[in-house]
């Protein structure tokens, strides 16, 4: 126990308060939640600066168009990025504020022990927003990534649906969040859960489920029934033939045991990743977390082993600093756009070109 060497970063500690476990935490778990903090921490600085160079080249891409067409005197339209890119930026949006919010365990570390209050509160709020958002867009990028593939739907070159479907996402998310903490922020909705503050899963476990885990496991299940069929149809397994009935194309699949030549199997081994790197980082916390909430209902008095949960923890955490690494090394095409808009050898180039396609176009790993 810390009790002789601890003292709380706070100054009002009501010790009739059971959720209060300031200078209860031992080294193991200390050490433990350090692990989980480094890797929020990295994921907070991959995320960051690929989000700053993405923010960056856009500006710089919009600069120079602004001065090509002053230049040149024409008005060509700014060519806007593919819907992917608004849905990637999303995600690693939502991986840094999950990462944020694992990050304030710091506190706890320090105190050996949680001590409810708003920056538990606050804790809260960070980690179920970036979780749901990370679903929930994640989702979106699976649905388009496959409609594009899979049936060669080609996008409008205007961002409108893709600000639709994302500011849906945000809307779902704030009125969640806020309304069930309005009704329920006297009876302790986030607090105390063990080793850092979210959801209390002993008043309200069907919320944690409902509002939170149900949207990653139907976004890890998803991701399985629309990547597989693209991973097979990439792979050469699955024939796609389009033909015209009555002046409109019709595409028709065949399966067939024989890969057709001249399939491009590297890119279908590269989308395999996108739902398994989803599904390991979501997995082991996600059943730590499902396995505590039958404990806590059936009253069994069983608890998840504390190794078992800084894993699920720590790769959890870890989401924006793997998908940093993942999309950076294959989808350059997004990340990191050609400037048609620069000047090439002290003139400017008079051809704008469409760097950034609707298509999605994998680039391997190299």
């Amino acid at each position: 126990m810390w009790n002789e060497l601890c003292e709380p970063s706070v100054d009002v500690y009501s010790s009739n308060t059971t959720h209060n476990t300031a200078c209860n935490f031992g080294s193991s778990t200390r050490l433990g939640l350090a692990f989980v903090v480094q890797t929020a921490f990295a994921s907070i600085l991959a995320v960051a600066g690929l989000l700053s160079y993405i923010t960056f080249s856009y500006v710089k891409k919009w600069v120079n168009w602004r001065r090509s067409r002053r230049l040149l005197n024409e008005r060509y339209p700014f060519t806007w990025p593919s819907h992917l890119l608004f849905y990637l930026v999303a995600l690693l949006l939502f991986d840094l504020i999950q990462a944020l919010g694992t990050s304030l365990s710091i506190r706890w570390i320090a105190d050996a022990g949680i001590q409810e209050g708003s920056y538990c509160t606050s804790q809260g709020i960070l980690k179920q927003t970036g979780d749901l958002g990370s679903a929930l867009t994640t989702l979106a990028l699976t649905v388009h990534s496959f409609a594009v593939l899979f049936f060669r739907w080609k996008p409008s070159s205007s961002p409108f649906l893709a600000f639709l479907v994302l500011g849906t996402i945000c809307l779902f998310i704030t009125l969640t969040i806020a309304l069930a903490y309005r009704f329920h922020q006297t009876e302790g909705y986030y607090g105390n859960t063990e080793y850092w503050c979210w959801i209390t899963y002993s008043k309200f476990r069907w919320y944690g489920i409902g509002f939170e885990y149900m949207w990653m496991w139907l976004t890890a299940l998803v991701n399985l029934l629309l990547y597989i069929p693209t991973v097979i149809l990439y792979f050469g397994f699955l024939q796609q033939e389009e033909m015209f009935i009555n002046g409109s194309p019709k595409r028709r699949y065949r399966f067939s045991w024989r890969a057709s030549p001249g399939t491009d199997r590297r890119t279908g081994w590269i989308l395999m990743l996108y739902p398994l790197v989803y599904i390991v980082t979501i997995l082991p916390i996600s059943i730590a977390r499902f396995l505590q909430f039958v404990y806590e209902a059936e009253k069994s008095g069983k608890t998840i082993p504390f190794y078992a949960t800084v894993i699920g923890a720590i790769l959890l955490s870890s989401s924006g600093l793997i998908n940093t690494i993942l999309y950076s090394r294959t989808r350059t095409d997004l990340l990191f756009p050609s400037d048609s808009y620069l000047e090439k050898d002290g003139e400017i180039d008079t051809e704008v070109d469409e760097d950034l396609p609707q298509s999605f176009e994998l680039h391997p790993l190299h």
